[in-house]
């Protein structure tokens, strides 16, 4: 999973938007990674970790049709409540019941 984050998120800020792609390996190609279609599915989200391990699951929008594997959340509660290392990663549930679980990628918060 690819993660686009602002590298300047503030404790505090409101209206970040937190970006996901949803990846996985090429069949074709070892060293490459192919979108997920996301377009089918009965739930998408974004989960956020925050430094003291506390997880968190936000409502996400697909940012085109789904086939792209992309999907956002604009925060606008201001959950960045504390600086530090935090995580996030997409999380999908098809309508199938499968659930596909992105990698957790990180990024910092500051004051």
């Amino acid at each position: 999973m690819a993660n686009d984050i602002v590298p300047d998120i503030k404790m505090g800020n409101i209206g970040t938007q937190l970006k996901c792609t949803m990846t996985k390996p090429d069949p074709n190609d070892a060293n490459a990674r192919i979108s997920v279609d996301i377009s089918s599915n009965n739930s998408i989200k974004i989960e956020l970790e925050s430094p003291r391990g506390k997880k968190t699951l936000l409502n996400a929008t697909l940012t085109n049709t789904g086939t792209d594997g992309k999907m956002y959340h604009t925060d606008s509660t201001g959950v960045f409540d504390r600086t530090g290392r935090w995580r996030v990663r997409g999380v999908v549930t098809y309508n199938s019941g499968f659930k596909f679980q992105g990698t957790w990628t990180g990024f910092f918060v500051g004051e």
